[in-house]
């Protein structure tokens, strides 16, 4: 009996290297308050927008204020987008664990970035589903009249793959121009 136990607790432990780390602030909070009305069909496709973390942060801060401060030799001194990528931009290193994990998730590569900066990838609602350890419901939006689609809870990613955040997982908020030209 205790050998069985033991067998037991052995097999409930996480795997080296299977740890996940969750990807805050992707479920619209109104989610939490409604009930879905049903899956988004397995078969669907959506397209996403993989956002990678910039590096050494603390430098660019620096950077930017010496930028615009008018007693640094640095004032009005910009980056080239070569310069910032090098300096501030994830590494290739970083930028190919993003692209296999989405690779080997099912998710097909539509635009690599010279910045490093994002990776759009297209897939099924599955693979999206299965890659990001979410399900991917439809909900009645609260204030207009459509469906609108939400993962229901946040998205995971295996820990070293260097991911900050995923566009395109829901549709609550419809693109809207920041800027509307007037007419008189």
């Amino acid at each position: 009996m205790v050998a069985v136990l033991g067998l037991l607790v052995l097999l409930a432990q996480p795997v080296w290297g299977d740890e996940r780390l969750v990807l805050p602030g992707l479920v619209p909070p109104v989610v939490m308050t409604l009930s879905p009305v049903g899956r988004l069909p397995a078969t669907n496709h959506l397209e996403l927008a993989i956002g990678l973390p910039l590096r050494n942060q603390a430098a660019l801060t620096l950077k930017l204020r010496q930028m615009y401060d008018a007693s640094s030799t640095n004032f009005h001194r910009y980056l080239t987008p070569k310069e910032f990528a090098a300096n501030y931009g994830p590494t290739e290193v970083d930028y190919q664990k993003v692209l296999e994990f989405a690779r080997n998730n099912g998710l097909s590569i539509v635009r690599t970035y010279d910045n490093r900066q994002l990776v759009d990838v297209s897939a099924t609602v599955a693979a999206i589903d299965n890659a990001f350890q979410i399900n991917l419901f439809r909900y009645q939006h609260p204030t207009e009249h459509r469906l609108f689609y939400a993962p229901n809870a946040e998205p995971s990613i295996p820990a070293g793959v260097p991911i900050l955040s995923v566009e395109g997982l829901n549709n609550y908020e419809r693109p809207h121009p920041a800027l509307q030209q007037q007419f008189h």
